[in-house]
């Protein structure tokens, strides 16, 4: 029976045999006369009725150096096909290479831990002294086992430089012949890429992660703290956006995007925010009632955003944050607290649970704020806070509040709010949905409701002394109105920018505006929205005020 590879459980593994296969002839080609080209062993596995490319799209990483490949999806075919060390720890008989390669890692790492200081020679390892540094000398078959740990070393990161061997001054032999000698010097042969008279190593200082090295199992374990630690270096692309997940129709029923975030966050506090570390991701399976299916899709899609990195071993899929994802849990921890995130998760989700009562689309306010609707990711909001929301879906025509006694009892979405209700869905947040309807009113002039088609200045042609019309300037006090309860400001400044906005509305609407009057309000909404411009919205109306003003 052949001997297990010790630490085999812990590398990447191949999920089925078509992938099982692929290494295997990759290796056995290797073995004898180098790395083979895609074209020999696509036509090896197509005679088989295996396709190669579909097999190489979907193997785990780690296993071939360079696939699977999003970037190209078909090699050409003269590429190479090359087996990491897992690859190759998964092949047939070759425990002993493995073993010996690990021996080699660890020669290495003593050999680069005495070079001496002063030299200026390159960390290297020649074959000819690795007999003797590695102490396997009494093995008869050494030379060659060497010769494939060297065709795995060079594809390592830590190796900087490889290089075969030939002897340039070969001994020439002449044979007597009738007609003269004859020079018969053997031709220099060379066995998969190394030459006959050895090979060469040299190594950086990565090598130093691998002194005391145990076995396969400890390397992969070590290299990939060492590509994580690395990872830290590399710019992150940036994290997704927060409303993948803190959207009340996410969280209640997570789309991918919101379970990819989801795995995240649950990640980053199983680890202690450690990005070293893997992580068995059997127990957010679990909380989230995920298939195997629906996992993998989820680890695929997290892994595509360049959150996470899957480890795929003989067991089971292990997880690690990257840079981009630990980017992307302060992100959303960060936004969790932020006004215009609360504001529009509560909004949305007094819409959302008002629609769920279709056709009555009537909310009792007590159900709602005993719900688990109030929690936005753990954290549960307060019941004057979706007082406020409630109050704004009223305030907007979005809905009739049925008040008794003074306090607020229920809301019933009015045909408005379920067009909104619609949208919501669609991912639109409430204040999203109102900003695009310019026949609803995105703000109140003196605690009433105003429509855009009733500020009764469509007869009016009096212009503002920079040319913006009465009613241009009344449009963009509804619009600052309307972000007046999200903008990133102290309560002094919203106030001022509250009364400023309505003095502006009811002067444009007014039957003789005043010009300078409106430019002095103008002016002074501009200056205020300066110091809260931190949202896309807010921007666009500093934007707009520079332009007016």
């Amino acid at each position: 029976m052949p001997r297990q590879q010790a630490g085999i459980d812990r590398i990447p593994a191949p999920r089925n045999d078509d992938e099982r296969l692929l290494l295997k002839l990759v290796w056995q080609e290797a073995a004898k006369e180098g790395w083979p080209t895609f074209r020999m062993i696509d036509l090896s596995l197509y005679q088989q009725g295996i396709d190669a490319v579909e097999v190489l799209a979907q193997i785990p990483p780690h296993l071939l150096v360079g696939w699977p490949d999003t970037r190209h999806h078909v090699p050409s075919p003269n590429t190479l096909l090359k087996l990491t060390a897992a690859g190759v720890a998964h092949c047939a008989e070759t425990t002993d290479v493995i073993d010996t390669f690990v021996t080699l890692v660890r020669t290495l790492a003593h050999v680069e831990e005495h070079w001496p200081a002063r030299s200026e020679q390159p960390v290297r390892l020649h074959s000819k002294n690795a007999q003797a540094e590695t102490g396997l000398l009494s093995r008869p078959e050494l030379k060659e086992l060497l010769r494939l740990g060297f065709i795995l070393s060079r594809e390592e990161p830590w190796c900087v430089y490889s290089e075969s061997l030939t002897d340039p001054f070969p001994l020439r032999t002449f044979a007597i012949r009738d007609d003269g000698p004859e020079d018969i010097t053997p031709t220099v042969h060379w066995k998969n890429n190394v030459g006959l008279f050895g090979w060469e190593l040299w190594v950086d200082r990565r090598i130093r992660a691998y002194r005391g090295l145990e076995d396969i199992g400890d390397y992969w374990s070590r290299r990939c703290r060492q590509l994580a630690a690395a990872d830290r270096l590399v710019p992150a692309p940036a994290p997704p956006p927060v409303r993948d997940l803190f959207t009340p129709w996410h969280l209640d029923q997570p789309s991918l995007a919101a379970h990819a975030a989801l795995l995240v966050l649950w990640l980053s506090e199983k680890v202690d925010e450690d990005i070293l570390r893997y992580e068995n991701p059997e127990q957010f399976t679990q909380e989230q009632q995920l298939t195997d299916a629906r996992l993998q899709a989820v680890l695929a899609y997290a892994q595509q955003q360049g959150t996470i990195e899957v480890l795929q071993t003989l067991r089971h899929s292990t997880v690690r944050l990257t840079i981009t994802g630990m980017a992307t849990v302060e992100q959303f921890l960060r936004a969790r607290h932020t006004r215009r995130v609360r504001f529009d998760y509560l909004t949305s989700a007094l819409v959302k649970a008002a629609m769920d009562t279709y056709p009555q689309c009537r909310l009792v306010m007590e159900e709602f704020l005993a719900s688990d609707a109030l929690c936005l990711y753990r954290d549960r909001l307060t019941r004057e806070e979706a007082l406020q929301a409630a109050e704004y879906l009223g305030e907007k025509g979005l809905a009739v509040l049925d008040r008794r006694d003074g306090r607020l009892q229920a809301l019933r979405l009015e045909s408005a709010g379920i067009e909104c209700g619609l949208a919501v869905e669609d991912d639109l947040s409430v204040r999203e949905f109102m900003a695009n309807q310019p026949g609803f009113s995105i703000g109140t002039v003196n605690g009433s409701i105003v429509q855009f088609g009733n500020l009764n200045t469509q007869h009016n042609t009096q212009h503002v002394n920079h040319g913006a019309s009465p009613a241009e300037l009344a449009d963009f006090a509804q619009r600052v109105l309307g972000a007046a309860h999200t903008t990133d400001l102290s309560e002094e400044q919203r106030s001022q920018l509250i009364d400023d906005a309505e003095q502006l509305a009811n002067e444009s609407a007014s039957s003789a505006p005043n010009p300078g009057r409106m430019r002095q309000l103008g002016i002074r909404i501009r200056d205020v929205l300066a110091q809260g411009a931190t949202d896309a919205i807010t921007q666009g109306l500093l934007d707009a005020a520079h332009h007016l003003f």
